[in-house]
């Protein structure tokens, strides 16, 4: 490890606080190196940015791989990905299409991972070692995931079936402004349970009483109108009905018996995603895999402290320099939640 990450505190803040501007504020190399050249007349290349960003993933993999296996441990989490160009090595300034992809266990903990596709291999290796109940939207891999491994449950997104049926309100009409009114009614419940702060036991007792006969009512209105003939398969309303018929129990299994911490919609992951979307305009691509992946613990780092309310530069100017000498088996005594709790105990 670079011994310059032992060095005095200075040298700690000016690595967190790169790391803060690159992949919090967003701001490209190049812009940093001009701020500090116009600003502070000092003058510090970009590449030894890049080299030190590098040496700083490397220290924070040991936390990042600590919060991989305590997300992958429980029995409930959601996944999403987004697009981000890849440089192909092999040809010389050819971009490619790669991914990040998130895990979230709402509220607990969030997790980015680079990946070189988005087809079902890209999502297994993922995925490996997990078991339990896994929400996403709908695209198909994730589906034909849990068909295949009896160890996963798969939960839909009543988000994306619900923004269907909006985009359909101007040629859909009152069919379609009822199944959207419909699928508000089952939001509203969830939004007294948030109120009410329920337990996940509570939850579930709160969705079969109330949520199930709303479900019940949209299967039946359904199934209803795809045999009526007075919706065109292909029209906007045709299209979500389709799409929400498709992945009926997967939409509606959130609210049986013991699922209870499962969320209505992957809204979760989908916001845990949005700042990476916001940064990859400014930087634009990723140059090169392994870059790819020393991102993602960075970006992994910053959005659990967003998660749990953390500074991300207070955090980071602490962490970085204890890390290599605390004991590996106390290690996610280290990650933001913990970091927070144990300095909340101090004061």
């Amino acid at each position: 490890m670079d011994s310059r990450l032992r060095n005095p505190p200075f040298f700690n803040s000016l690595l967190a606080y790169l790391l803060v501007a690159k992949y919090c504020d967003h701001l490209p190399f190049y812009r940093l190196q001009q701020i500090f050249k116009t600003r502070h007349r000092v003058q510090i290349d970009r590449t030894t940015m890049c080299h030190w960003m590098k040496r700083c993933s490397e220290l924070l993999y040991i936390l990042y791989e600590a919060l991989r296996l305590e997300l992958l441990s429980g029995n409930y989490i959601q996944v999403d990905e987004t697009a981000v160009k890849l440089l192909d090595p092999d040809t010389k300034g050819k971009a490619k299409q790669s991914y990040f992809w998130v895990i979230t266990r709402p509220g607990e903990g969030v997790l980015y991972w680079f990946g070189p596709g988005r087809g079902s291999e890209v999502a297994s290796e993922l995925l490996d070692g997990f078991s339990g109940k896994l929400q996403t939207d709908g695209y198909e891999v994730y589906e034909s995931l849990a068909k295949r491994n009896e160890d996963l449950v798969h939960f839909g997104c009543w988000a994306h079936a619900r923004r269907k049926f909006v985009e359909s309100l101007e040629s859909g009409g009152a069919d379609a402004a009822w199944y959207v009114a419909e699928i508000q009614r089952l939001y509203r419940i969830e939004a007294r349970c948030d109120e009410a702060v329920m337990n996940a036991e509570a939850r579930a007792e709160v969705r079969g009483l109330k949520g199930a006969p709303v479900l019940a009512r949209i299967k039946v209105r359904l199934e209803l109108d795809r045999g009526s003939g007075r919706i065109l398969p292909s029209s906007p309303l045709g299209k979500a009905m389709s799409y929400t018929l498709n992945r009926w129990p997967s939409l509606e299994r959130y609210a049986g018996e013991g699922n209870g911490e499962v969320r209505i919609d992957n809204n979760p992951v989908e916001n845990a995603i949005r700042p990476s979307a916001i940064g990859k305009k400014n930087w634009l691509f990723i140059g090169h895999p392994k870059a790819g992946q020393r991102s993602a613990i960075i970006y992994t780092m910053i959005e659990e402290c967003r998660l749990h309310q953390v500074d991300p530069l207070a955090y980071l100017t602490d962490v970085l320099p204890r890390i290599m000498d605390h004991s590996s088996h106390r290690i996610a005594e280290l990650l933001p939640r913990q970091w927070a709790e144990a300095n909340r105990g101090e004061k």
